[in-house]
């Protein structure tokens, strides 16, 4: 089910939770909430219940992707906002914008006289926006919708006064503007009607968002206090990892030279062993062996082979000859395969 259709059954929310949240995401606090936030729907519309009691029409899809009600499935609606009171006044203004864009914003319009009952007057509203001409509803380039000014007459009991500016709530505003015919037959009420304000906001910032800075300041001292501490223990894996470095590196060099000692013994015995052999130097020497070539189909074929060289020392292990060449590279061949001669 998409969000905006979860909102025609409203109540599948029952409640927004604004949540402060630190830079750590596992440090947060619940600064406030709404209880049963949507009522009714009109249109397009849906009402938004502030926590005061006051009720708002704003746009549905609007309010769904403000208030991401498609990652709400329990019903209970995540509003992160960073703690801090920049932040806090951020969200606070979108807000502002959310109910400024709906129905129920107040438009301000001047009023221009008296009507024809003393329970009417003539006012000028300006910003209202047109809807495109049904004819050209098909064409490939929308045309650009027309943005006017129109003075009606309406019941003086529609106007709110707010020092010398006079306001009238949106939804009003369209239905007179229909009424009146302002709009042409057949193309409905008004797209929109810019300027739309909150008159309420600054109380409501008072009564419901101001409280949560304290809050705020909750959050941002423990997300401090996490910061210290992850400072300190990640203070403290450097310093296990640099002790494990040091002693990795100890246990190497400890290997490196038990490895040598073990190498240099080896070769100290060898050469022990290689000076007890019965030796002799000869100017000739040959030997067989097999090597192995790979044949046209890929097998495999051994092949014996004489190989000889000259001036080398013959070192006698039991049937193992020891081959020393000149340049000091040893092999060693069974004796039957070896043969020399001093010429």
């Amino acid at each position: 089910m998409s969000y905006i259709k979860r909102l025609a059954n409203s109540d599948d929310f029952s409640a927004i939770q604004i949540i402060l949240e630190g830079t750590h995401k596992q440090v947060r606090k619940v600064g406030a909430q709404f209880d049963t936030p949507f009522g009714d729907i009109s249109g397009r519309e849906i009402q938004l219940c502030l926590p005061d009691g006051s009720k708002y029409f704003v746009n549905r899809k609007a309010l769904s992707v403000f208030f991401k009600t498609g990652t709400a499935p329990k019903g209970v609606i995540k509003w992160v906002i960073s703690a801090s009171e920049s932040e806090l006044k951020t969200a606070y203004s979108n807000l502002c914008e959310l109910i400024q864009g709906g129905g129920d914003a107040s438009i301000p319009v001047i009023r221009i006289g008296d009507g024809p009952t003393a329970l009417s007057c003539r006012i000028r509203v300006n910003g209202v926006v047109h809807p495109a001409p049904l004819e050209n509803i098909y064409h490939e380039i929308t045309p650009e919708k027309q943005i006017k000014s129109h003075t009606i007459t309406i019941p003086v009991s529609a106007l709110t006064v707010i020092g010398e500016q006079y306001y009238v709530s949106r939804w009003r505003l369209k239905k007179y503007l229909h009424q009146r015919k302002v709009i042409q037959t057949g193309e409905g009420w008004p797209d929109n009607i810019l300027g739309g304000v909150w008159l309420e906001k600054e109380g409501f910032w008072e009564r419901f968002f101001a409280p949560m800075i304290e809050v705020a300041k909750l959050v941002e001292n423990a997300d401090l206090l996490q910061k210290e501490q992850d400072r300190v223990k990640s203070e403290q894996e450097l310093k296990q990892m640099e002790l494990k470095r040091a002693r990795d590196l100890e246990a190497s060099k400890a290997y490196e030279l038990k490895l040598k000692a073990s190498k240099e013994r080896s070769q100290a015995q060898k050469v022990r062993h290689m000076n007890s052999l019965e030796t002799i130097q000869v100017q000739h020497v040959q030997w067989t062996e097999y090597i192995t070539e790979k044949n046209q189909y890929g097998g495999k074929n051994k092949t014996l082979v004489t190989r000889s060289a000259e001036n080398c020392t013959l070192k006698f292990s039991g049937q193992r000859v020891y081959i020393i060449f000149p340049d000091g590279h040893e092999i060693y061949k069974m004796r039957h395969n070896v043969k020399w001669s001093d010429s």
